[in-house]
């Protein structure tokens, strides 16, 4: 029994959340390595993508527009434009800016798997949206930034949390390779990014939970943002769409890389402005867990397993 809840996800990052905020002390030495802890996470995460995806051009051209919509440009806007009226803190708008620009969360695929919903858009999408980050976050960032931050050093953290991990997960498609990748994915990437959360939570417990008023807005700002566009888009899609498309589209709308706004900020920026990415962390949770339940209320029923 106790196997099966270190193994269950919810668990793990629940865990990792109570952590960081009665256990912070490891998050000073951790917050160090976040970046490669990232990298480890994205390596096994992108070993289930097949790049075989790329030979279908047209619709993976069609599917990255797609994406690049949903997640960049309308969460993203939606993130930012809260953020503007809701916050003052420069560092923590900076913060925000990371979530926006970043790259949507790969627990798109395992979930649209769970809802058997649309696995080849969920795998496509997120390829194409990875690739296309490697230069439009360090742009985004770059532009829209009150800091002064070096254009090359955002390069540097998306080669380092990206571009190899994706190219070295090729290696763990290999057939010598496959079985122990398919076998290690889960947990590895469920206890990293366990690792990324308790960090940031840690690294900023006593300025998140000293400032009540602080705590809202950034609550607001991503609860808004995610649940509000998430209800929204099943809403007006429920009858565009067939309800086992909806899923994926939805969860490609509403989520973004929780590790990697905390390995970026870190990174890029500061402590401070990885707050908004610890919030995330706990927005995300809540909106992965209450899934099934939106769609119950939103769309006709779906066979999930």
């Amino acid at each position: 029994m106790l196997i099966n809840f270190v193994k269950n996800r919810n668990f793990i990052l629940i865990l990792s959340l109570l952590a960081g905020i009665f256990l912070p002390q490891g998050a000073v030495y951790l917050k160090h390595y976040t970046s490669w802890i990232l990298a480890a996470v994205m390596l096994f995460s992108t070993s289930g993508i097949a790049f075989s995806a790329l030979t279908d051009f047209r619709y993976l051209l069609k599917v990255t527009a797609v994406s690049i919509l949903l997640n960049f440009v309308v969460l993203g806007s939606a993130i930012l434009g809260l953020a503007y009226f809701l916050i003052d803190d420069p560092l923590i708008f900076a913060g925000f800016l990371v979530v926006a620009a970043g790259p949507p969360g790969v627990v798109v695929v395992p979930f649209s798997y769970s809802f058997k919903s649309d696995v080849r858009f969920a795998m496509s999408g997120i390829l194409g949206a990875y690739l296309v980050s490697i230069f439009l976050t360090p742009l985004i960032i770059s532009q829209l930034s009150s800091e002064t931050i070096a254009y090359s050093s955002l390069v540097k953290t998306m080669l380092i949390i990206v571009v190899f991990p994706l190219l070295l997960s090729r290696l763990l498609r290999l057939k010598a390779t496959a079985k122990f990748a398919e076998r290690a994915r889960g947990r590895v990437t469920d206890w990293g990014f366990a690792l990324l959360i308790y960090t940031s939570i840690g690294l900023n417990k006593d300025l998140i939970f000293s400032d009540i008023d602080l705590l809202i807005r950034l609550l607001l700002v991503l609860g808004i943002s995610m649940f509000g566009l998430g209800i929204l888009y099943n809403i007006l899609m429920k009858k565009r769409l067939a309800a086992d498309k909806i899923v994926s589209r939805n969860l490609m709308l509403t989520t973004k890389s929780t590790g990697f706004s905390v390995a970026a900020a870190l990174a890029i920026f500061d402590e401070r402005a990885a707050i908004p990415a610890a919030v995330l962390s706990v927005v995300v949770l809540f909106y992965l867990m209450s899934v099934n339940l939106l769609q119950r209320l939103t769309l006709p029923k779906i066979n999930q397993s």
